[in-house]
């Protein structure tokens, strides 16, 4: 036999799990509360990002 479907499936996992180690280590000492403050703090970046994106789009679309 060669490299098979279930020796495929076990290296692809490996290499999964190699690239996610250092972010799930990282996860791992982040408390709740931290990690909820961080979450929070990163959506309102995405929302203040994307009202001025939209802001362009009803610019050029004359929307709004």
């Amino acid at each position: 036999g060669g490299f098979g479907y279930g020796k495929a499936k076990e290296a692809l996992l490996n290499k999964l799990l190699e690239y996610f180690q250092e972010a799930r280590e990282k996860r791992a000492t982040l408390s709740s509360s931290n990690l909820d403050e961080i979450m929070n703090e990163g959506a309102k970046t995405a929302h203040k990002l994307a009202m001025q994106t939209m802001e362009i789009v009803y610019a050029k679309t004359g929307l709004k």
